[in-house]
């Protein structure tokens, strides 16, 4: 559901989370370093690696349904 909803908000990639939290210091709520930097967001995981791959059901065993003892 987070894919979902995060991209029907427009943020599809780890970049656009580096977009708002580098908005977010431009307006004083968050602070940064001197090191920080949006490129610290590029390409960290793609969102189905993130929010998808690890929710799908697990490929069963062909052997074992197979067997069926």
């Amino acid at each position: 559901m987070a894919k979902t909803v995060l991209n029907d908000w427009g943020i599809s990639k780890c970049r656009d989370i580096g977009a708002i939290v580098f908005n977010l210091i431009e307006y004083n709520v968050f602070s940064k370093t001197e090191n920080d930097q949006l490129d610290d967001f590029a390409e960290i995981y793609t969102f189905d690696e993130a929010f998808v791959k690890p929710f799908q059901p697990k490929k069963a065993n062909p052997a074992a349904v197979a067997r069926k003892d």
